[in-house]
Parts: structure tokens; C-alpha cells; sequence
């Protein structure tokens, strides 16, 4: 079925998975699916990918989005089937947190905080016992620059929860612990305020965490033709004042393919 041997850019062979040839069946590849994992990626942007290879590469860099393969079991960090593009972990030059096991990953890149500090003040030093704590303390999670720090281009919000909850368990902490964890799993589910114009668009957006989502966001519209007047990542309101050339259901695909999730949309005139 595939007539040229995928390789990485230093020429390693990839694996290819059946979902992936399954997927590929009448010689259309799938944009957003690994080849080697299966599995979907969500989509970075260019700077991202830059901001985590060495220079020597940026030459392979003839798209303004590519994707990123989150499976921990994947040696492929980022992709791009059209292009034929494809970094995996070892070259890549920034250790991926999704990808690493040990207790010294990176966790958030804006404020260089690992998970080994993380575990100091929940184990070692037991200050710390809900999310608001390891902010206060390791600043975790309250960076401004994820799309371009982190190789994920997305807050480590994302999984922060979800790794404070598993040491926190080492610890024997389980009583409330979902209920103080809930502000980080739960999106902002606000009402969107008022009916835009004609031509217009507003939409809710569930995922953002900080100033970084709403730049991902905003990119993410405005290279595929919007004019985007404001992104409250607070709120999760997107407000489009000109959609282009795109229609209101193209909103959805645009962002839930940055790996964000779009639960209502309300267009001038509809």
C-alpha cells in the first residue's frame, strides 16, 4: 500500500500501524493520525515545532502546522502525513513530558517546573495538598507562554491535575481530592453573553487555561481566514467578527483539531 518506506528526518524507519493503513485505504493518508501510533494528534503550530528541534531541521519545516502524537508509547513527537515529515523523541531536543517516565519531566515549561519538584512539596515537604497549593508554591500551571514552551503547544494544565492526583494518592491522600481538583478538570461553562452581528460569529470554548490557549486559539482562526476581535481564555468566549470564508460549523473542526472543545456556537443572523 505504501509505495515509499515512511522515515524520520535523520532517515529512521517507522513502524506503521494497522489503524494507520487501515485508515489509509484508497491512498488518501489521514492528516491528524500517526502513523506509527493510530492514534489522533492535535495540530502545533510551526513556532512550536521550531522552538524544539534543532536548527538543522528547521529546513523541514514547509507547513505552518504539524502534529503532535501524545501517546507515551509512540516514539513519534510530531508529524505531518502531507509532507512526510515525522520527529520522533530522540530528535527532538526538548524532553516531552508525555513521553517521559522519570520522575525529573519536564512538567511546566513556561516556569521550568518538573515533576520532581512537584513531588518535594507533596511528599517531602506535605505543604501541599490541592492545585492551589503547588501554584502557590512551584507556580506550576500559571505560565503565558505554553503554544511555544511546551512541545505539546498546549498548558500543562492539560495533565497537572491529573499527576498531582496520582501523588497525592501515594501519599494517602484521597478524601475530596476530586472535589479540589475539579476547578482544573472542569472548563469554564459560562453563557455566552449577547447575539453578534450579522457576519459575525461567538463561540464557547471549553480547555482554555491561560493567556497560551487563547494565542493557540486565536492563531488557529486567523490562518484559516477569520478576523478574531477578542479570545477570553477566563471565560472561553471567542468572539469572530469576521468568519472569511469559513461557516459557523467550520469553527468547530478549526479548534477541536488544537485539541480544545467547542460547545456552542452562535452566529449573526442564525
Amino acid at each position: 500500500m505504501f509505495g515509499v518506506e515512511l522515515r524520520s528526518v535523520t532517515g529512521k524507519p517507522l513502524k506503521i500501524s494497522m489503524e494507520y493503513m487501515e485508515l489509509s485505504r484508497g491512498g488518501v493518508k489521514p492528516k491528524d493520525v500517526c502513523p506509527v501510533s493510530g492514534s489522533r494528534g492535535h495540530r502545533v503550530m510551526k513556532v512550536t515545532v521550531s522552538n524544539h528541534v534543532d536548527s538543522r531541521f528547521w529546513h523541514y519545516l514547509k507547513s505552518d502546522w504539524f502534529w503532535f502524537c501524545s501517546d507515551p508509547g509512540c516514539p513519534v513527537v510530531y508529524y505531518n502525513n502531507e509532507l512526510g515529515v515525522y520527529f520522533l523523541k530522540d530528535e527532538v531536543k526538548t524532553r516531552v513530558f508525555q513521553k517521559e517516565l522519570s520522575e525529573d519531566r519536564p512538567v511546566c515549561y513556561c516556569l521550568s517546573v518538573t515533576e520532581a519538584m512537584i513531588r518535594e512539596e507533596i511528599l517531602i515537604k506535605r505543604c501541599c495538598d490541592s492545585l492551589e497549593d503547588i501554584q502557590k508554591f512551584t507556580k506550576a500551571g500559571t505560565g503565558r507562554w505554553c503554544p511555544i514552551t511546551n512541545p505539546s503547544g498546549k498548558c500543562c494544565k492539560e495533565y497537572l491535575g491529573e499527576l498531582i492526583e496520582s501523588i497525592l494518592r501515594e501519599r494517602g491522600v484521597e478524601e475530596g481530592l476530586r472535589s479540589r481538583l475539579e476547578d482544573l478538570r472542569e472548563s469554564f461553562r459560562l453563557e455566552i453573553p449577547s447575539k453578534p452581528s450579522r457576519g459575525e460569529a461567538i463561540v464557547l470554548v471549553e480547555g482554555m487555561s491561560c493567556e497560551g490557549c487563547a494565542v493557540a486559539v486565536r492563531a488557529a482562526l486567523e490562518n484559516s481566514g477569520a478576523l478574531v476581535k477578542t479570545v477570553d481564555w477566563r471565560s472561553g468566549l471567542v468572539h469572530i467578527s469576521n468568519l472569511g470564508e469559513l461557516k459557523p460549523e467550520d469553527l468547530k473542526d478549526v479548534i477541536e483539531a488544537i485539541g480544545y472543545r467547542v460547545s456552542r456556537i452562535i452566529s449573526g443572523g442564525s
